[in-house]
């Protein structure tokens, strides 16, 4: 499961335009990478009776980090249920 959930996730233009990103600011000299972290079981209230697995994509630049995009994904369904913009 994890690693359908991982080829759909890297294949998604949010996670691309981030890549992209990323890959900018290394060659400025900027200590930057993408963090993925996985959460099996969703904590949101509206997925307690759902089998979706969460996926925070995450921008480090060594010095500061933030949330780019929060993804669902339906393990039943096997596919990527939504992708949104994080608030943070």
């Amino acid at each position: 499961m994890e690693d359908d959930f991982s080829s759909k996730l890297t294949k998604l233009k949010e996670f691309k335009a981030i890549e992209y990103r990323i890959d900018s600011l290394k060659e400025k000299g900027v200590d930057a990478k993408i963090t993925v972290n996985i959460i099996k079981e969703s904590f949101f209230p509206e997925d307690s009776t759902k089998n979706i697995t969460l996926a925070f994509i995450e921008e480090d630049l060594g010095f500061a980090g933030s949330t780019e995009f929060i993804v669902k994904y339906d393990r039943d369904q096997k596919k990527i249920i939504s992708v949104k913009k994080s608030t943070e």
